[in-house]
């Protein structure tokens, strides 16, 4: 038969356990929730730059002038759930889009669908902007013999 001691010991080992399995358990829910959160922030950044990509690339395309330029300043979040992040204008599956990623896990991030690439008319600028400043997104028309070449780049503001 076990000695009280004994019962005592596989108890408090029993209880330890469980208490343990518990707190990395809410550990890990805290963390997926904390990412949710962090995954939404940037997508409501990289939809509103996309936005205003879009606006202006509609707005030099009807444009009735051969040549045209203009620039819109976003104020960007400083961070995004206290971390800092980066705006990017990429290629990926076919398509130009805009990515607002976290610097210091590159694997969380979200993305805003712009248009295809294969798109004669559009170019893009790749490049990635870290968040900080204000953002301008620059966007210039060039009609030559009838062609028509829209370049769009986003740069750091001042």
């Amino acid at each position: 038969m076990a000695s009280a001691s004994m019962v005592h010991a596989i108890g408090v080992l029993s209880t330890l356990a469980v208490l343990m399995i518990l707190s990395y358990v809410s550990m890990n829910y805290v963390a997926s929730m904390t990412q949710a959160i962090v995954v939404s922030q940037l997508e409501e950044t990289a939809a509103r730059v996309s936005s205003t990509v879009v606006d202006l690339t509609v707005l030099a395309v009807n444009s009735k002038s051969e040549s045209f330029a203009m620039e819109k300043k976003i104020d960007m979040p400083i961070t995004v759930s206290d971390k800092t992040y980066s705006i990017l204008l990429i290629r990926s599956d076919g398509m130009w889009k805009v990515r607002a990623r976290l610097n210091d896990q590159p694997t969380v991030w979200a993305e805003a669908a712009l248009w295809s690439e294969d798109s004669p008319t559009i170019q893009m600028v790749e490049g990635v902007i870290p968040a900080g400043k204000p953002l301008i997104v620059r966007c210039e028309k060039q009609t030559v013999g009838g062609n028509m070449s829209v370049t769009v780049q986003l740069r750091l503001g001042g």
